[in-house]
């Protein structure tokens, strides 16, 4: 049974857009589209090793490694816009801090949808960006 702090982290949640526009325009600002293009494969191509570490870490109740694993995994999500997927690698993180892996493996399956969510929306945002330019 939720408890009503956990039913307002997960209204809190449900407020949060799953994907901010504005990071992709923030790096294309930066370097065009071809960082846009190089970011957002790299973050294709190593995201599905990072939440493997993620979920294995906190499988094995290792909360340092999952810790960190969750660290860089928002790093990166933040700055490719995802920011429900960044949201919920900063409560692993933050739970894996203090030792509580049981509470935060509940979360991985939350955050490997959201990746995929992303995904789809980076590669529509790409294609509308690239139409743009």
């Amino acid at each position: 049974m939720a408890t009503l702090a956990s039913t307002r982290v997960r209204r809190l949640e449900d407020a949060i857009p799953s994907c901010d526009r504005g990071a992709l325009t923030r790096l294309h600002g930066w370097g065009g589209m071809k960082l846009v293009h190089d970011l957002v494969q790299l973050f294709g191509s190593i995201t599905p090793g990072r939440l493997q570490t993620v979920r294995s870490a906190l499988d094995r109740g290792d909360s340092p490694t999952a810790e960190a694993a969750a660290h860089t995994l928002g790093s990166s999500a933040g700055q490719l816009g995802a920011t429900r997927m960044r949201r919920l690698c900063m409560q692993i993180e933050a739970l894996s801090a203090s030792g509580r892996v049981a509470e935060a493996l509940p979360l991985v399956p939350e955050m490997e949808a959201e990746y995929r969510r992303h995904q789809a929306w980076l590669a529509q945002e790409t294609m509308t960006m690239e139409r743009v330019a």
